[in-house]
C-alpha cells in the first residue's frame, strides 16, 4: 500500500510539475513580456494599460502557485506520515518545503503583485495631471532600469561565488557521492551565474 502510494504520489507530482512547468514557462514568458511593456512605457497611458495587464497576470500566476503548492504539500505530508524509510521521508520533507514555498510565493503574487504596483497605485490615486504623470513615469522607469541591471550583476556574482565554493568543496571531498553532489551544485550555480550575463 505504502509503495503504491509512493509511486502514485511521484507520478502525480511529476505530472503536476510538468504541467506547471509548461504553464510556468508560458506564464514566465508572458510575465516577462508584460514587464518589458511596463519598463518600456513612454508615458502614463502606456504605463497604465501595461500595469493592468501585468496585475491580471500576477493574480492568475499567484492562484496557480497556491493550488500547485497546496497539492504538493498535502501529498508530501501524507507520504511522510505513511512511510518508514528515512531517505523517503527526507525526500517528502524537501518536497513539502517546496510546496510551502510555492504557496507563499503565490500569495505574494496574488496580494502584492509586482515591483511596480506601489508606484502605479500612487500615481493612479494622485491628483497629478497627465503631463506630470508622464514625467514621473519616465524618470521612475529610467531609474528602475539601472536598478534591474545592478540586481542582475549581483545575482550573477552570487551564483558564480556559490559555484566556486562548491568546486572548492568538490576538490576537498573524499566521498564519491558527495563529490558528485558538489559537482552538480557547482554546475548548476555556474550555469545560473553565466545565464545572468545575457
Amino acid at each position: 500500500m505504502k509503495k503504491n502510494f509512493y509511486l502514485i504520489f511521484l507520478s502525480v507530482l511529476f505530472l503536476v510539475h510538468e504541467k506547471s512547468l509548461c504553464e510556468s514557462r508560458f506564464s514566465d514568458l508572458n510575465s516577462t513580456l508584460l514587464e518589458e511593456k511596463v519598463q518600456n512605457s513612454r508615458n502614463w497611458d502606456e504605463f497604465h494599460v501595461a500595469m493592468e495587464k501585468l496585475k491580471k497576470d500576477n493574480k492568475e500566476k499567484g492562484t496557480s502557485y497556491i493550488i500547485t503548492g497546496t497539492l504538493v504539500t498535502i501529498g508530501s505530508l501524507y507520504g511522510i506520515a505513511n512511510n518508514d524509510n528515512i531517505a523517503t521521508k527526507l525526500l517528502y520533507g524537501l518536497t513539502s518545503g517546496a510546496g510551502v514555498a510555492a504557496i507563499t510565493y503565490g500569495f505574494d503574487d496574488l496580494h502584492n503583485g509586482n515591483a511596480y504596483n506601489s508606484f502605479y497605485h500612487t500615481l493612479l490615486e494622485s491628483d497629478l495631471n497627465t503631463e506630470q504623470k508622464n514625467f514621473l513615469v519616465q524618470k521612475y522607469l529610467q531609474n528602475e532600469k539601472e536598478i534591474i541591471k545592478q540586481r542582475k550583476h549581483i545575482k550573477m556574482l552570487a551564483h558564480l561565488l556559490a559555484g566556486a565554493i562548491n568546486l572548492y568543496s568538490l576538490s576537498q571531498e573524499k566521498d564519491e557521492s558527495a563529490k558528485t553532489f558538489f559537482g552538480v551544485l557547482a554546475g548548476v550555480n555556474l550555469s545560473l551565474g553565466i545565464s545572468y550575463y545575457f
